[in-house]
């Protein structure tokens, strides 16, 4: 039967296969070329999100704290350069003869504590530390021990408290201290063992940190704690950082509690008064 359409030349057929190959050529090649974007974009996204996931573990790790060993401590250098040329003895640093002493009670995974050492205290021992002016005692306790569920007995405060103390009868306690509020870590868990505070120690030079892991069991810093958190008590302390200022061999009065500990200027006006009596 006939549909009534011309029948077409075998040329024409020949021109309509080739460009039916033709276009069927044009629409594989813009598939592959699609296939190959949506892969080169896949390969870049996985890259990105391997640089972000690198990047959130390099920062995780320099400010997580308490739980690096690897490399040296943070604030290594800082913490001997600030007390080098500070006579110590125990946990007291700066010259017998300076007219004012400021105590500061401190837990050593304490948080605000650390604010504190890290942020006001190095302007404190620059000013008036070095000049003579203020010796700093540092008295500690060991209360967050209760707060922190991991921790097997002696607690991991303590256990950093008695290392700190430790390393004071070497005459570098505050630099124990000082280098521990550098790396603190979270204080609702337990980081404080022998192997992370060796590192720490390693770090200040002239600690022996074997010498000073071995001497934390000593009864004299046992009582010395017990000394320190009777004296905490008598002055109605109830948190830390709590600090005494007064005269050098004289009386002590409880410093006003700052609105920012880390304000070194707070304790600058504090002690200026003071000298100005």
């Amino acid at each position: 039967m006939s549909t009534g359409q011309p029948r077409k030349t075998k040329a024409e057929r020949r021109d309509e296969a080739r460009e039916a190959r033709k276009q069927a050529e044009q629409n594989d090649a813009a598939a592959a070329a699609k296939k190959r974007r949506l892969w080169q974009l896949g390969g870049i996204v996985a890259i990105a999100a391997a640089i972000i996931i690198a990047i959130a573990v390099v920062t995780t790790s320099s400010d997580s704290g308490g739980g690096t060993q690897s490399g040296t401590p943070n604030g290594a250098a800082e913490v001997t350069e600030l007390f080098k040329g500070v006579p110590q003895e125990g946990l007291i640093a700066g010259s017998k003869t300076a007219p004012l002493t400021l105590v500061e009670f401190a837990d050593m995974k304490c948080p605000v504590c650390q604010k504190f050492d890290v942020n006001a205290l190095p302007t404190l021992i620059r000013k008036y530390v070095k000049t003579g002016k203020l010796r700093i005692e540092l008295r500690l306790l060991h209360f967050l021990d209760a707060q922190t569920p991991d921790t097997t007995n002696p607690g991991d405060s303590e256990a950093a408290a008695r290392w700190v103390i430790a390393s004071g009868q070497q005459s570098l306690g505050w630099n124990a201290a000082e280098l521990f509020y550098y790396n603190q870590g979270d204080e609702a868990t337990a980081y404080a063992t022998d192997s992370y505070l060796t590192w720490l120690g390693n770090a200040i030079p002239g600690l022996n940190s074997k010498q000073a892991l071995a001497a934390r069991s000593n009864p004299k810093i046992t009582a010395q704690l017990a000394l320190n958190q009777q004296q905490f008590e008598a002055n109605g302390f109830t948190g830390t950082p709590s600090f005494l200022l007064g005269t050098t061999g004289g009386s002590l009065a409880p410093l006003a509690m700052p609105s920012d500990v880390g304000d070194a200027s707070v304790y600058s006006d504090a002690i200026d008064a003071e000298l100005n009596k």
